[in-house]
């Protein structure tokens, strides 16, 4: 009777299958925009991890279109990065952070959160040094 008066009434077996689909498409999208922030760029075939401790000194090849393999340091290490040319360069975090650096933008790293990151930026060697205060 409540469905022939009321046509905005729903039986009680359509509205969790709704909830359900919703959240699932929620959660797909999530998904998928946290895989895309790095695979916008891909990672450089002949890619591999780099662990580097404090006082220690490293050279890494970067590409403005491919992302570096993984840069391990210690975990309260403090980084400077100088790169072939002043144009720019960016940092991928562990925690899916990106910091685009640029020659009219300079900002000190200082301590990065996590202690592994990514870098791309103009092709050529960036030298990477690490310290601990």
């Amino acid at each position: 009777m409540r469905e022939a008066t009321n046509p905005n009434y729903r039986k009680k077996a359509e509205s969790p299958k709704f909830v359900r689909v919703v959240i699932w498409a929620v959660v797909a999208v999530l998904a998928l925009s946290l895989l895309g922030r790095q695979n916008r760029h891909s990672v450089v075939s002949d890619a591999r991890t780099i662990c580097v401790n404090a006082g220690e000194t490293i050279k890494v090849k970067i590409q403005p279109d491919q992302w570096s393999g993984w840069i391990i340091g210690p975990r309260y290490g403090r980084f400077t990065i100088d790169t072939p040319s002043a144009d720019w360069f960016e940092i991928f975090l562990c925690t899916g952070k990106r910091i685009r650096v640029s020659a009219y933008q300079w900002k000190p790293l200082g301590v990065l959160p996590g202690d592994r990151f990514r870098i791309r930026g103009t092709t050529g060697e960036a030298t990477i040094a690490v310290f601990v205060e």
